[in-house]
């Protein structure tokens, strides 16, 4: 949490994106700030994998 000069209250909610694949293995994950472009760029190749 960071309490500005003025008091206000503001609370980051920044989250990291964690990748599994459909039996639930770890694949990685996106942090904050991970662009659409580097999401599709790693993503895409998992989507073509058929299911084990």
């Amino acid at each position: 949490m960071v309490v500005e000069a003025e008091g206000v209250r503001r609370i980051d909610h920044s989250a990291f994106i964690y990748i599994v694949d459909r039996l639930g293995a770890y694949l990685g994950f996106f942090s904050p700030g991970t662009s659409t472009e580097r999401m599709l760029t790693i993503i895409r190749p998992h989507l073509s994998r058929t299911a084990r």
